[in-house]
């Protein structure tokens, strides 16, 4: 986490500003699976907190809907369709020029729904799960944030150790290799 904010930005209430820990240009699928449970943890916190959802988190269900959909089409990251990509970036090349026709049934549409259902969903529970056994750490981050309305990456990473969670670095990826 490099930043967070609750001063609202034009449309946006407030925002989480991530960035890579290291310059990359290939994406695993746990890594995009480890960004959609992230990106859900707004929307997740609204329901934890307040009991219901506002239309805060609505660009974030957008980014991990089309992740997730890219997961599945794009980067055959599907467990249950296996290594396919059912479009491509551009669409289809054809007399006409571009155009973005689906080259497959709608048998295999809603197989590919089903997928990127299960993709959100196994990645909500698991973010909801971090945060209900982190719940300190949350309650202690929300309260310094009403305070100074902004936190760096070294304050925001104060009050998570404080609460006993060690967050990434550079050297932690590099021993995974």
């Amino acid at each position: 986490m490099h930043k967070v904010s609750i001063i609202s930005r034009g449309r946006a209430a407030g925002y989480t500003l991530k960035l890579p820990l290291e310059d990359r240009k290939l994406q695993s699928r746990k890594e995009f699976l480890d960004d959609i449970a992230v990106t859900l943890g707004g929307y997740i916190t609204e329901l934890m907190l307040f009991g219901d959802i506002t239309t805060g988190p609505s660009n974030d269900l957008q980014v991990v809907s089309a992740l997730a959909r890219d997961m599945v089409t794009k980067y055959g990251m599907s467990e249950k369709l296996g290594p396919i990509a059912f479009e491509t970036l551009l669409g289809r090349i054809g007399n006409r020029g571009v155009h973005d026709e689906k080259e497959y049934s709608q048998k295999v549409g809603d197989a590919i729904d089903i997928e990127v259902s299960k993709i959100i969903n196994e990645a909500y529970k698991r973010a909801e799960d971090i945060l209900t056994k982190h719940r300190p750490a949350l309650d202690a981050i929300a309260a310094k944030l009403i305070e100074v309305e902004t936190l760096e990456q070294d304050e925001y990473e104060k009050v998570i150790i404080a609460h006993g969670i060690l967050p990434k670095k550079k050297k932690d990826i590099e021993h995974q290799k």
